[in-house]
């Protein structure tokens, strides 16, 4: 479970530098990704400077016919971007998700069925299974060296 490891939560207030522009947060660089590769980097400044993390979405959705052609198949790559962005750029939660050994991570959100576990923990958990790719990837840069 996740419980007391908020800032494995992309949107927590870490910010990440990305492309020589600094987000408030990995949630928003996920977000200006979809516009990002489309070239859109006007509406991904918009994101970027966007302050509260829950108007962040909203903004996305209501430009999304700018966004990249079929991006709903790339998310997956964009949160493992934005996730080793953030986590390469703090060491200290690099540290903690390292120490998280080989447990199961769970993003325990009723809300959310898609990122998280789902109300009846059904859900498909897609950021416990991205923190956990970006876990092995961790490790295995680590061996490299």
């Amino acid at each position: 479970m996740l419980t007391g490891h908020d800032g494995f939560l992309p949107h927590s207030p870490h910010t990440v530098l990305y492309g020589g522009e600094l987000y408030p947060s990995a949630f928003h660089l996920f977000e200006a990704l979809k516009f990002l590769r489309n070239g859109r980097h006007d509406i991904a400044a918009q994101i970027r400077t966007t302050e509260n993390p829950a108007d962040v979405h909203p903004l996305s959705e209501r430009m999304k016919e700018f966004a990249k052609a079929g991006f709903e198949r790339e998310l997956m790559e964009y949160m493992d971007e934005a996730l080793y962005a953030k986590f390469t750029q703090h060491p200290q939660l690099r540290e903690l998700l390292l120490n998280t050994g080989v447990a199961d991570l769970i993003y325990a959100e009723a809300t959310d069925p898609v990122w998280g576990e789902g109300r009846l923990g059904q859900g498909m958990n897609h950021l416990g299974i991205a923190l956990r790719r970006l876990r092995e990837r961790l490790r295995a840069e680590m061996a490299e060296r």
